[in-house]
């Protein structure tokens, strides 16, 4: 059994990061460390966490201090730091507000035994609340859109709390200290390493399935969508025009909808489309009782969509973890 590296960046995660352990301490893989990194919490994260790892030899905190290099900010500035601290080869990240399934590590294992590079699973929101759920259903969507390019062997992007890396790819690319610097450094590093020859692999199954927390509010729904955006335009120009055209045209096909009937049934057909498409990936990771929600979800995107685009456009700033970038 390969001895492997889990990481975790902490900011303020008090109400979460007890669950998160306690999921990868019950791990049936036995043979990994954790890194912790504290990043400047202003709650009781660092108390938690010290007193759950208590006795536990494998489990390490380390306090992040501000870099110099102006390529390392936040989580990246995190990473970076944690990763130079191990010497195991194969290194999985997680987030503080993420639990992952008891045989999450050997499931990525398999496929490291073979010429992959980089491994993605699958991570859902996972709440009681109607936002939450409408939440989830989106996310299935958007790894099922990705499940598909990377068929056709065409990389999107990783998401940073379910995946995992070889360390000597990232030594390739220089690490996180050699790239710019990124909102969205699971885009980055992902495609970093596959531009410089990794091979990558998207997991879409119930044994990969991570659930995360969802965003609290519309305000908050929109400052998250609009940091994805800041890697999601950058993947292809063709790949962000179609980002755009799918934020804009439902609601323009409505309102056209008003002249003509033609319009109206346009979208319709889209949304059966995307119904049956949703169905598909649900079965895979056993969510099927998320298809509930895809009315709200369609009005989710025809009504919020274009206020995330146009905000990213008319207002660059972003405020994530309690920073301003």
């Amino acid at each position: 059994m390969k001895k492997v590296t889990i990481i975790i960046a902490v900011r303020n995660e008090e109400n979460t990061i007890i669950d998160c352990l306690t999921h990868i301490q019950n791990l049936s893989y036995t043979n990994f460390d954790v890194l912790i990194g504290n990043d400047d919490s202003q709650d009781n994260s660092k108390k938690i966490i010290e007193t759950f790892i208590k006795n536990k030899p494998n489990f390490y905190l380390f306090d992040i201090l501000p870099s110099e290099n102006p390529c390392l900010k936040g989580k990246t500035n995190v990473l970076a730091q944690l990763i130079q601290k191990t010497s195991n080869e194969i290194i999985f990240v997680t987030d503080a507000d993420t639990y992952v399934q008891k045989d999450w590590i050997q499931n990525f294992m398999l496929y490291f035994d073979k010429k992959f590079t980089i491994i993605t699973g699958v991570t859902l929101p996972k709440s009681n609340s109607f936002f939450g759920k409408i939440q989830s259903l989106e996310w299935a969507e958007i790894f099922g859109i990705v499940d598909i390019f990377a068929k056709k062997n065409i990389p999107l992007t990783s998401v940073g709390n379910n995946m995992a890396f070889k360390k000597e790819a990232y030594h390739k690319i220089g690490g996180y200290e050699s790239l710019p610097f990124s909102l969205t450094e699971d885009f980055l590093l992902f495609q970093s390493i596959v531009k410089n020859g990794g091979q990558f692999k998207q997991l879409y199954n119930e044994n990969v399935l991570a659930f995360t927390q969802p965003t609290k509010n519309i305000k908050d729904w929109i400052q998250q969508r609009k940091r994805w955006l800041y890697g999601a335009m950058n993947v292809h120009y063709f790949f962000s025009f179609l980002l755009i055209l799918k934020a804009f045209s439902g609601i323009i096909l409505l309102l056209l909808s008003y002249f003509t009937i033609f319009f109206g049934i346009i979208f319709f057909v889209g949304e059966l489309v995307r119904l049956f498409f949703l169905y598909f990936n649900l079965k895979k990771i056993h969510q099927l009782h998320l298809l509930l929600f895809f009315p709200f979800l369609s009005i989710l995107h025809c009504c919020i969509s274009p206020i995330v685009f146009l905000d990213y456009f008319l207002n660059k700033k972003v405020v994530w973890k309690g920073r301003i970038f």
